[in-house]
C-alpha cells in the first residue's frame, strides 16, 4: 500500500506538464478516498502520518522485535513472496526470500558473476556471441545443468534463495526428431533468465537481445526488412544496471572481448597474511559483502576503465602496460586484479630464443591482438 501511495506521489512531483500529472493525481485522489471509506477519516489520517514518517525515514533503524515477527508471522505465515516473470517465455514463478526488486537485482548479479566465471566468459576471448542463458532445455549453454553440482551445492550453502532458483522438475520436450524426452527443468532459473541474459548484455555493451539469446536467430528485425533502419534491442531495465549502454561510448569501437575484459572485474579487499617466517604479505580477494545473498558483485565498466586510464594511458606497447599494473598492483584492489587478468593474457604471447630475443614465428597473434586491443583502449 505504502509503494502504490508513494509510486503514484512520485508521479505527480516527476511529472513536467499539467496534464501528466492528472492521472497520478486520480489515482492518489481514488487511493486516499478508498482508504477513508475503508478505514474511516481518523485512521486514515494516522495512516497518511505513518506514511509521511516512513518516506522521511524515521523508522530505517528501528529494530524489529520478536513479538512484531511472531504477530507478522500470524498474521501472514508463509504467504508472502515476490513474483519474477521472464518477458520473453512469460515463465512466472514466486521467491520466498526475495523481498523487492532491489533484491531480483541482486540476486541477478549474483548468478551472473558464477555463470561468467564458470564458463571461462570473464577469462581471455570469451565466445560472448554465441552465449544462451535459459533454464530451458538442459541441452543448451548456461543453464543449471551445466554450471557443475560444485557450483550449485556451494551456492545453497551459502543463502536459502540458491534453494529456490535451481529447484528442478523434470519435463517433456521435443528433440529434434520429434521425439518426447524428458530432461531436467529449473523454471525458477527460468524466470530469471532474461534478467541475467540483459545484465551481462550490458557487461560488454551491445544490449542487442539476440546475441546474448541464442545461437541462430536471426539479428535482422521486421523494421530492417521493411524499413533498412537498424533497431537496437535495448533493455527496458538498463538502469538497474550500471548505464554502460549510453555512458561508455568511448569503447563503442572496441571488441566485445575488450569490454568484457574491464566490465567482470569483482569487487575486491585486501587479505592481510602473515607467512610461517614472520613476513606480511597481501592478497586480494573478492568482497561478497556488498550482496546480501553472499555473491561476488562486478565493478561498474566506466569505474575500472577510469581507474586504469588515468594511470596506465602512458603505456607504448603491451610489456609496458604489464609492467606498470605490476607496479600499482600494491596501491589499490582493482589494479592488482587487473593485473592479474592482464598478466594472464600476455603469458605465452611470445618464444624467446636463448638471448632472449622475441621468436616471431612462434608468437601467439590471437592474444597479441587481444593485448593490443586493450592497449588501445586506455
Amino acid at each position: 500500500m505504502f509503494v502504490d501511495y508513494m509510486t503514484n506521489r512520485d508521479a505527480i512531483d516527476k511529472a513536467d506538464s499539467f496534464f501528466k500529472k492528472i492521472k497520478p493525481w486520480l489515482k492518489t485522489f481514488g487511493f486516499n478516498i478508498g482508504m477513508m471509506i475503508s478505514i474511516g477519516r481518523t485512521n486514515a489520517a494516522k495512516m497518511y502520518q505513518m506514511y509521511a514518517d516512513m518516506n522521511a525515514g524515521k523508522f530505517k533503524d528501528t529494530e524489529i522485535t520478536k513479538e512484531q515477527n511472531d504477530r507478522f508471522q500470524r498474521l501472514f505465515g508463509e504467504g508472502l513472496y515476490y513474483t519474477v516473470t521472464n518477458s520473453d517465455s512469460k515463465t512466472s514463478a514466486n521467491f520466498s526470500h526475495l523481498a523487492n526488486i532491489g533484491d531480483r537485482d541482486k540476486l541477478v548479479r549474483g548468478l551472473s558473476f558464477w555463470i561468467l566465471n564458470y564458463f571461462g566468459m570473464d577469462k581471455i576471448h570469451p565466445n560472448v556471441a554465441r552465449v544462451s542463458i535459459t533454464g530451458g532445455r538442459s541441452d543448451m549453454v548456461a543453464t543449471p545443468d551445466r554450471l557443475g553440482k560444485e557450483y550449485i551445492e556451494y551456492l545453497k550453502r551459502s543463502h536459502p534463495v540458491f534453494e529456490e532458483v535451481f529447484e528442478c522438475v523434470e519435463k517433456e520436450f521435443k528433440d529434434k526428431d520429434g521425439k518426447i524426452v524428458k530432461r531436467n527443468y529449473y523454471p525458477k532459473f527460468e524466470a530469471l533468465s532474461r534478467y541475467i541474459a540483459d545484465y551481462i548484455s550490458t557487461i560488454f555493451d551491445t544490449m542487442r537481445k539476440p546475441k546474448i539469446e541464442t545461437d541462430d536467430t536471426d539479428n535482422t528485425s521486421d523494421k530492417q526488412v521493411d524499413t533498412g533502419e537498424n533497431e537496437d534491442f535495448m533493455s527496458k531495465d538498463t538502469d538497474h544496471w550500471d548505464k554502460a549502454a549510453y555512458e561508455f561510448s568511448k569503447l563503442d569501437g572496441l571488441l566485445d572481448e575488450v569490454k568484457l575484459f574491464f566490465g567482470t572485474i569483482p569487487y575486491g579487499k585486501y587479505h592481510t597474511i602473515t607467512n610461517d617466517d614472520g613476513t606480511v604479505t597481501r592478497e586480494v580477494v573478492v568482497d561478497t559483502s556488498r550482496n546480501k545473498f553472499g555473491c561476488p558483485e562486478f565493478m561498474p565498466i566506466e569505474d575500472t576503465w577510469n581507474v586504469i586510464v588515468n594511470e596506465c594511458s602512458t603505456a607504448k606497447d603491451i610489456m609496458e602496460l604489464d609492467k606498470m599494473l605490476e607496479n600499482l598492483a600494491g596501491r589499490k584492489e582493482v589494479y592488482q586484479q587487473v593485473y592479474v587478468k592482464y598478466h594472464e593474457l600476455i603469458q605465452g604471447i611470445y618464444k624467446y630464443n636463448s638471448d632472449g630475443k622475441v621468436i616471431v614465428a612462434q608468437t601467439n597473434f590471437d592474444k597479441e591482438s587481444f593485448a593490443i586491443q586493450i592497449l588501445s583502449a586506455i
